[in-house]
Protein backbone atom coordinates (compact mmCIF):
# COMPACT_ATOMS: atom_id res chain seq x y z
CA UNK A 1 0.00 0.00 0.00
CA UNK A 2 1.39 3.40 -0.98
CA UNK A 3 0.97 6.13 1.64
CA UNK A 4 1.33 9.78 0.77
CA UNK A 5 0.35 13.09 2.25
CA UNK A 6 0.37 16.48 0.58
CA UNK A 7 1.26 19.14 3.14
CA UNK A 8 0.66 22.80 2.34
CA UNK A 9 3.39 25.38 3.03
CA UNK A 10 2.00 27.87 5.64
CA UNK A 11 2.20 27.72 8.62
CA UNK A 12 4.73 25.03 9.44
CA UNK A 13 3.33 21.76 10.77
CA UNK A 14 3.87 20.88 14.42
CA UNK A 15 5.33 17.48 15.34
CA UNK A 16 5.77 16.34 18.93
CA UNK A 17 6.86 12.93 20.23
CA UNK A 18 6.18 12.55 23.95
CA UNK A 19 6.64 9.02 25.29
CA UNK A 20 3.49 7.11 24.41
CA UNK A 21 1.98 10.05 22.47
CA UNK A 22 2.78 11.41 19.03
CA UNK A 23 1.19 14.62 17.80
CA UNK A 24 0.96 16.15 14.34
CA UNK A 25 -0.93 19.33 13.55
CA UNK A 26 -0.60 20.74 10.09
CA UNK A 27 -2.34 21.75 6.91
CA UNK A 28 -3.05 18.89 4.51
CA UNK A 29 -4.64 18.68 1.10
CA UNK A 30 -5.26 14.93 0.85
CA UNK A 31 -3.91 11.89 2.63
CA UNK A 32 -4.16 8.73 0.53
CA UNK A 33 -5.53 5.48 1.92
CA UNK A 34 -3.40 4.22 4.82
CA UNK A 35 -3.59 2.59 8.24
CA UNK A 36 -1.72 2.99 11.51
CA UNK A 37 -0.22 0.58 14.03
CA UNK A 38 -1.74 2.59 16.89
CA UNK A 39 -5.16 4.16 17.44
CA UNK A 40 -5.38 7.73 16.20
CA UNK A 41 -7.62 10.64 17.18
CA UNK A 42 -8.28 13.19 14.43
CA UNK A 43 -9.53 16.73 15.04
CA UNK A 44 -10.29 19.59 12.68
CA UNK A 45 -9.10 22.62 14.70
CA UNK A 46 -10.99 25.10 12.50
CA UNK A 47 -13.73 23.03 10.93
CA UNK A 48 -14.87 19.79 9.40
CA UNK A 49 -12.85 17.43 7.21
CA UNK A 50 -13.69 14.58 4.84
CA UNK A 51 -12.92 11.01 5.90
CA UNK A 52 -13.35 7.72 4.07
CA UNK A 53 -13.06 4.58 6.21
CA UNK A 54 -12.24 1.27 4.47
CA UNK A 55 -14.53 0.92 1.45
CA UNK A 56 -17.26 3.12 2.92
CA UNK A 57 -18.52 6.46 1.63
CA UNK A 58 -16.87 9.83 2.19
CA UNK A 59 -18.19 11.47 5.37
CA UNK A 60 -17.60 14.89 6.86
CA UNK A 61 -16.74 15.15 10.53
CA UNK A 62 -15.08 17.36 13.13
CA UNK A 63 -13.36 14.54 15.04
CA UNK A 64 -12.74 10.84 14.49
CA UNK A 65 -11.18 7.87 16.23
CA UNK A 66 -9.50 5.35 13.95
CA UNK A 67 -8.43 2.09 15.62
CA UNK A 68 -5.08 0.52 14.73
CA UNK A 69 -5.20 -1.38 11.45
CA UNK A 70 -8.28 0.37 10.00
CA UNK A 71 -7.78 1.72 6.46
CA UNK A 72 -8.81 5.31 5.91
CA UNK A 73 -8.12 8.36 3.78
CA UNK A 74 -8.56 12.07 4.35
CA UNK A 75 -9.41 15.16 2.33
CA UNK A 76 -8.79 18.58 3.89
CA UNK A 77 -8.22 20.96 0.96
CA UNK A 78 -5.38 22.77 2.75
CA UNK A 79 -7.02 23.02 6.18
CA UNK A 80 -5.11 21.90 9.28
CA UNK A 81 -5.72 18.59 11.01
CA UNK A 82 -4.74 17.54 14.52
CA UNK A 83 -3.59 13.93 14.76
CA UNK A 84 -2.89 12.28 18.12
CA UNK A 85 -1.48 8.75 18.26
CA UNK A 86 -1.39 6.73 21.49
CA UNK A 87 1.03 3.82 21.65
CA UNK A 88 -0.21 0.45 22.96
CA UNK A 89 1.31 0.98 26.43
CA UNK A 90 -0.91 4.06 26.85
CA UNK A 91 -4.65 3.96 27.53
CA UNK A 92 -5.36 3.37 23.83
CA UNK A 93 -8.54 3.80 21.83
CA UNK A 94 -11.01 3.66 24.76
CA UNK A 95 -9.33 6.70 26.32
CA UNK A 96 -9.42 8.63 23.06
CA UNK A 97 -13.12 7.84 22.60
CA UNK A 98 -13.96 10.33 25.35
CA UNK A 99 -12.67 13.16 23.12
CA UNK A 100 -15.50 12.72 20.58
CA UNK A 101 -19.11 13.95 20.76
CA UNK A 102 -22.21 13.25 18.68
CA UNK A 103 -20.73 10.06 17.24
CA UNK A 104 -21.59 7.34 14.78
CA UNK A 105 -19.74 4.12 13.96
CA UNK A 106 -18.34 3.64 10.45
CA UNK A 107 -16.55 0.46 9.43
CA UNK A 108 -14.73 0.12 12.76
CA UNK A 109 -14.02 3.84 13.22
CA UNK A 110 -15.90 6.34 15.35
CA UNK A 111 -16.95 9.53 13.56
CA UNK A 112 -17.57 12.60 15.71
CA UNK A 113 -19.59 15.59 14.60
CA UNK A 114 -18.18 17.48 17.60
CA UNK A 115 -15.50 16.92 20.23
CA UNK A 116 -12.16 18.19 21.50
CA UNK A 117 -10.57 20.56 19.00
CA UNK A 118 -9.50 23.53 21.14
CA UNK A 119 -6.23 22.00 22.39
CA UNK A 120 -5.16 21.34 18.80
CA UNK A 121 -6.13 24.84 17.70
CA UNK A 122 -4.25 26.46 20.61
CA UNK A 123 -1.13 24.39 19.89
CA UNK A 124 -1.24 25.18 16.18
CA UNK A 125 -1.85 28.91 16.70
CA UNK A 126 0.96 29.45 19.22
CA UNK A 127 4.49 29.56 17.72
CA UNK A 128 5.89 28.77 21.20
CA UNK A 129 3.61 25.76 21.77
CA UNK A 130 6.43 23.22 21.74
CA UNK A 131 7.30 24.61 25.18
CA UNK A 132 3.96 23.51 26.62
CA UNK A 133 2.80 20.78 24.21
CA UNK A 134 3.85 17.86 26.46
CA UNK A 135 1.86 19.24 29.40
CA UNK A 136 -1.17 19.94 27.19
CA UNK A 137 -1.12 16.41 25.72
CA UNK A 138 -0.69 14.83 29.16
CA UNK A 139 -3.65 16.86 30.46
CA UNK A 140 -5.75 15.93 27.45
CA UNK A 141 -5.05 12.20 27.70
CA UNK A 142 -5.58 12.21 31.51
CA UNK A 143 -8.90 14.01 31.00
CA UNK A 144 -9.96 11.51 28.35
CA UNK A 145 -8.71 8.52 30.34
CA UNK A 146 -10.84 9.47 33.36
CA UNK A 147 -13.92 9.60 31.12
CA UNK A 148 -13.17 6.52 29.03
CA UNK A 149 -15.71 3.73 29.02
CA UNK A 150 -14.59 1.01 31.43
CA UNK A 151 -15.22 -2.68 30.96
CA UNK A 152 -17.67 -3.99 33.52
CA UNK A 153 -16.16 -6.48 35.95
CA UNK A 154 -17.38 -9.98 34.99
CA UNK A 155 -18.80 -10.58 38.47
CA UNK A 156 -20.84 -7.38 38.31
CA UNK A 157 -22.05 -8.21 34.80
CA UNK A 158 -23.22 -11.67 35.94
CA UNK A 159 -24.98 -10.16 38.95
CA UNK A 160 -26.74 -7.60 36.81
Amino acid sequence: MNVSAAVTSDPAPLWRLDGPRTLFIGALDRNAEHEHGAPVFLAGPYGRFALKVADGPWRTCRTALIPAGVRHELRLDGDPLGVLYLEPQAEGAPALQALLRDTEEADGALIGHAGETETFRALFDDPASLGWADEALADLTRFAGRRAPRALDGRAARAA
